[in-house]
């Protein structure tokens, strides 16, 4: 019986220290930082944008690569964490929302979109676990041409100038419904039919120009984030060349029928004139 029991006792024993041994109902002394997946999840401590190239053009024809590098405290690339962008202008492609790759890099494509074609800097912004960082980028290309059917004009208000602002982007296509303001410098004076306007469906503003002082004018376009220019000689009456007498454009003259023609030509002794013969 005794014998019995010292062999249940050592049974007993046994079973305890094999517990033991195997760690049964003992502590978990594994890392307590490993997920489910037995990953580490990483801290992100910077992040960092850039562009290339560092313009595009305002026609919508090509892009720019916006790239975000995040690292880690050891400056160690994080992958699968995801980056937030957002931009101030034109548009970005296909998400702005993107995961880092292997490289701790994720990318989007901005261009300028069709919304806005003025010359521009659009600031791009990368966001991840509320850090930031921006990086600029140019829209380019968009132009405002002046043009004009005379450039000189008498200080009279008799002569004027009908000026055309034309605004086209970076293909030279003309962009309809934009906002143009227009400024007179210089020592004449001229007044103008309008000081702001838009752009029709050609791309163009028409603005009659007046002159009521004599001297130099320079007429300035202002639209599209660029300028344009057109200078005129406002000159006192009298001292225009042209021709003063008939003021009828075409004069009808039968045959055999003289006609007299007054000259104005300032500063000059002899004018020369030409007859030219159109069909009835």
């Amino acid at each position: 019986m005794r014998e019995r029991y010292l062999r249940f006792g050592l049974v007993i024993i046994c079973i305890f220290t094999l517990l033991i041994s195997c760690g049964g109902g003992g502590g978990d002394s594994s890392p307590s930082s490993s997920s489910g997946s037995g990953s580490v999840t990483a801290t992100p401590a910077s992040i960092a944008l850039s562009c290339s190239p560092i313009s595009v053009k305002s026609d919508d024809s090509d892009s720019s690569t916006i790239t975000a590098t995040v690292l880690d405290a050891s400056n160690a690339v994080i992958e699968g964490i995801t980056v937030a962008f957002s931009a101030g202008g034109g548009q970005i492609s296909p998400s702005s929302v993107v995961d880092t790759d292997a490289t701790g890099r994720s990318q989007i494509f901005f261009s300028s979109g069709i919304s806005d074609p003025s010359n521009q800097v659009v600031t791009i912004t990368g966001t991840v676990s509320g850090l930031s960082s921006q990086v600029p980028v140019q829209i380019t290309g968009s132009t405002l041409d002046l043009s004009t059917d005379k450039s000189n004009i008498t200080d009279d208000g008799l002569t004027t100038a009908v000026l055309t602002v034309t605004a086209t982007d970076a293909g030279g296509n003309f962009v309809n419904n934009i906002p143009v303001t227009l400024s007179v410098s210089g020592t004449g004076v001229t007044t103008l039919s309008a000081y702001t306007g838009n752009t029709d469906i050609n791309g163009e503003l028409p603005v009659t120009v007046t002159g009521t002082g004599a001297g130099s004018v320079t007429v300035t376009a202002t639209g599209l984030g660029t300028t344009g220019t057109q200078t005129y000689t406002v000159s006192p009456v009298g001292a225009l060349f042209g021709i003063t007498s008939p003021t009828t454009d075409p004069y009808p003259l039968s045959t055999n029928t003289n006609l007299t023609i007054t000259v104005n030509a300032p500063a000059l002794a002899k004018v020369q004139l030409a007859t030219r013969a159109s069909a009835p």
